[in-house]
């Protein structure tokens, strides 16, 4: 893959896996790949409930130190395309 993976996980044909800036996604049963955009930094955690599929990536920033947070990202409705 040449990129560093934060995370994997799979539901039903799916397989999800973080990398820096994106979730790289395969459907098992048709051998089909894609990429989700839209995280920025490592992906680090990935979760899966009613159909929506939750990335968390971490940012970091210079405030009057080091401080770093989490961004939360979703995508609707994935798991109902056909590709």
């Amino acid at each position: 893959m040449g990129r560093e993976v934060g995370c994997m996980i799979s539901e039903g044909p799916w397989l999800f896996v973080g990398i820096p800036d994106a979730v790289k996604v395969w459907n098992m049963q048709t051998a089909a790949e894609m990429n989700l955009t839209g995280p920025t930094g490592q992906v680090y955690a990935l979760a899966v409930a009613s159909e929506l599929l939750f990335a968390a990536t971490q940012v970091s920033f210079h405030l009057l130190g080091y401080i770093c947070f989490v961004l939360i990202f979703f995508w609707e409705q994935f798991f109902s395309r056909n590709f």
